[in-house]
């Protein structure tokens, strides 16, 4: 918990700059003085979310959480959340295809060379 409200310190100036619904709510879930998440840790997830484009993140960037740590399954409701493109949102993670543009300027480069 210790953890968690270290974080959630350190930008919450930042979040309630730009949405401070959602920092209200991540400082009332991440509030070092209570036991446990109150509102639990998807809805501090999903506030948390709403402010990625505005900190110059994305969901790509912040991935999800493990259960148990380290291994690859998600726990429920953590799982990484998928950005849009210009309003729309793709049903499953595109960002593997998003730099298909420069591989293809590589091959053409290289190809000449």
């Amino acid at each position: 918990k210790a953890e968690l409200w270290a974080f959630a310190a350190a930008i919450l100036p930042f979040v309630d700059n730009v949405n401070p619904s959602a920092a209200v709510t991540l400082r009332a879930n991440a509030d070092i003085q209570k036991i446990g998440v109150k509102d639990g840790p998807v809805s501090a997830k999903a506030s948390l979310e709403t402010v990625y484009p505005a900190l110059g993140i994305t969901c790509r960037d912040v991935g999800g959480y493990t259960e148990p740590k380290g291994s690859s399954t998600y726990a429920a409701g953590a799982e990484p959340c998928v950005d849009s493109i210009f309003g729309y949102t793709p049903a499953n993670d595109v960002g593997n295809h998003l730099l298909l543009d420069l591989d293809l300027q590589s091959v053409i480069t290289n190809v000449k060379a």
